[in-house]
């Protein structure tokens, strides 16, 4: 039986949709847009901020490195900014308030930045959980299960009683081998989801 609702943030809650993104930081700048979009949201540099071992800053200085001062300083702000232009996913922030309100505990989990906080307060989840863990901070990234374990000891949590949502399968598989009695794989269908969640409460 679930009683613990364990969220991914990217593509669970936030649609992960970069080039949108680009463009709301730049709405003025199609060039500035393309700019961030290629050398920034789509450099595997952006992945070492979930790493936890650098900054978004510094991430964003190679980046940009050998453009002018007007690129870098784009770059600075988009990877720094980017959570003022997420684009939320409006079924599952609705589930979870829901959740929340019926009385579950709901928890976040996931690989991100240092700007986690930030961006599940513009999402407007931060009211409707009950804690979050994400490596960025714990410097254990997903699938490895000691993240899993992580989220279950800091809050006293069965995982026979928690289901994790996430967009990834490798990531839903290593929450059950991390002991965790329910994972669902999230394709953007909230009716599978709420199915799922239905048929095993």
């Amino acid at each position: 039986m679930i009683r613990n609702f364990v969220f991914d943030v990217g593509n669970v809650l936030a649609r992960w949709d970069s080039p949108t993104m680009s463009q709301r930081l730049f709405p003025k700048d199609p060039e500035m847009a393309r700019f961030v979009l290629e050398k920034g949201f789509r450099n595997p540099l952006w992945f070492r901020g979930d790493e936890g071992v650098t900054t978004m800053k510094e991430i964003a200085k190679e980046m940009a490195e050998g453009t002018d001062e007007r690129h870098q300083e784009a770059m600075a702000y988009a990877m720094t900014h980017f959570h003022e232009v997420l684009i939320p996913i409006e079924g599952t922030l609705s589930l979870l308030k829901e959740l929340k309100e019926s009385g579950y505990r709901c928890y976040l989990l996931s690989n991100y930045c240092e700007y986690f906080v930030e961006s599940i307060e513009a999402l407007g989840a931060l009211p409707y959980v009950d804690g979050y863990v994400y490596s960025h901070k714990e410097k254990v990234i997903k699938p490895n299960p000691e993240i899993y374990r992580i989220l279950l000891k800091r809050y006293g949590l069965s995982g026979e009683e928690c289901i994790f949502i996430d967009d990834k399968p490798a990531n839903v598989q290593a929450a059950l081998d991390a002991k965790f009695g329910y994972g669902f794989i999230y394709r953007f269908d909230d009716d599978a989801l709420r199915a799922y969640i239905k048929e095993n409460l």
